[in-house]
């Protein structure tokens, strides 16, 4: 990790969300993550899935006293955030199909939850997804929505029957 640096103005035109981030080594850390007002790949405020999976390295996290830390991507495993389900486009969200998951992790943690997969109907499987989805994508459960690092995922079971 990179020394704390105070939080500055630059971060003032930010939409700022709560999170916890688990990193590499088994460390979490919690704070605050840094969002644009607007999205560059669709309607509305950028989600934490857009800002993690941005082709920069590094995220900011900024605590509780305003000091800042710069995470690199490629050590987080997960992070966790309140669900805001904002739902642009319905018919799409309609449309997408749903797929529980069991993951464990390379550290040993694991986690439950459903991925909303929007894949052509002949790609279904968990497997399909898995294999399709970016960096991180969002496991959602009841109270909080995980962006899982596909590459810290040691293996995972769907949990639906076919």
């Amino acid at each position: 990790m990179t020394s704390p640096e105070s939080a500055s103005r630059t971060w003032s035109s930010t939409l700022q969300i709560r999170a916890q981030v688990l990193v590499a080594g088994g460390r979490t850390i919690d704070g605050f993550l840094h969002l644009l007002p607007v999205a560059s790949s669709h309607s509305g405020p950028e989600t934490p899935g857009d800002l993690l999976n941005r082709t920069e390295q590094f995220f900011p996290l900024t605590d509780e006293s305003g000091d800042t830390v710069f995470l690199a991507k490629e050590q987080t495993l997960v992070v966790t955030v309140a669900p805001t389900l904002s739902i642009h486009d319905p018919d799409r969200f309609n449309a997408a199909r749903n797929i529980a998951l069991s993951l464990e992790m390379v550290d040993g943690s694991a986690f439950t939850g459903t991925v909303v997969s929007e894949l052509p109907p002949d790609r279904t499987r968990a497997l399909d997804y898995l294999n399709h989805a970016a960096g991180f994508f969002a496991l959602l459960s009841p109270g909080e929505i995980r962006y899982v690092n596909r590459g810290h995922i040691r293996l995972a079971t769907p949990l639906d029957r076919p």
